[in-house]
């Protein structure tokens, strides 16, 4: 268990290679890859986008080409390939502090040590994500949601350390309507699930040992992930919900590993 918002930053950090390390250490390097990553450019072109002075620009650029970073053409620099590639690592690695730092609420003091290294690394993905949280008004909020999402679902996939018994209705509503459903469910809770699931060809489930510290669902639009508090308690009054591509991505792929993590 950690603190995420100080702790897996840095652990960020480490994973990432020395070549983005070294760029990402200059704010100088980091504005001549910048303005190079759209296009190439000339000395004065990136005078003008940068404002930098033409001897900085001249000994960092300079070093950049000894790094085999960027390449002069005509005239006009070039980023190399493997420097397009590290950039955009760079802005993973940014965009996935940025989403740490924006989801705070949902991830402090919470267990997200199940998680595998690969989603915490790409969390990135949920960047447009939000989170939905019950209160007094109406305590119910994202058990409403998650029923409702499960109503409109084309398939879902799920990784559930635990359920209720509406929503173990709406599974099996899914499932008579033929609709694909692939659960990996806590040995906890597994005989129980299935005396309540009417089996047939489009249900797969698979049971894992201990619990996951975390819920997940996926459907053909809305990805939904619960996690346990530090106490160990399940949280069921937070959701965190995305409906973009991204998120469903990231979701699909935590599923998978998770799916071989188990066999």
């Amino acid at each position: 268990m950690f603190e995420i918002k100080e702790k897996s930053s840095l652990e960020i950090y480490e994973n990432v290679s020395e070549e983005i390390k070294y760029v990402s250490n200059s704010f100088i390097r980091l504005d001549i890859v910048e303005t190079l990553f759209s296009e190439s450019k000339t000395m004065k072109e990136i005078n003008s986008d940068t404002g930098l002075s033409y001897s900085s620009i001249s000994s960092n650029i300079h070093n950049l080409e000894l790094e085999g970073y960027v390449f002069r053409e005509f005239n006009r620099y070039h980023l190399s390939n493997i420097m397009n590639i590290y950039f955009e690592n760079i802005l993973d690695l940014q965009m996935t502090i940025t989403t740490l730092d924006n989801l705070r609420l949902f991830f402090n003091n919470h267990c997200v040590n199940e998680l595998p290294k690969n989603a915490i690394l790409n969390l990135f993905l949920l960047k447009n994500s939000y989170l939905l949280e019950s209160d007094e008004i109406n305590i119910y909020k994202t058990r409403n949601f998650i029923l409702d999402s499960l109503n409109n679902a084309a398939y879902v996939k799920g990784i559930l350390p635990n359920t209720f018994s509406t929503m173990d209705e709406k599974l099996n509503e899914l499932v008579s309507k033929n609709k694909n459903v692939e659960l990996l469910i806590s040995d906890e809770i597994y005989d129980n699930f299935c005396k309540n699931m009417d089996f047939k060809p489009n249900l797969k489930v698979n049971s894992f040992k201990n619990k996951s510290n975390f819920s997940l669902l996926i459907t053909d639009e809305v990805i939904m992930l619960s996690l346990f508090r530090l106490d160990g308690i399940f949280d069921q009054n937070r959701l965190l919900i995305s409906k973009t591509e991204g998120g469903k991505k990231w979701a699909n792929v935590l599923f998978e590993e998770f799916k071989n993590k188990i066999k």
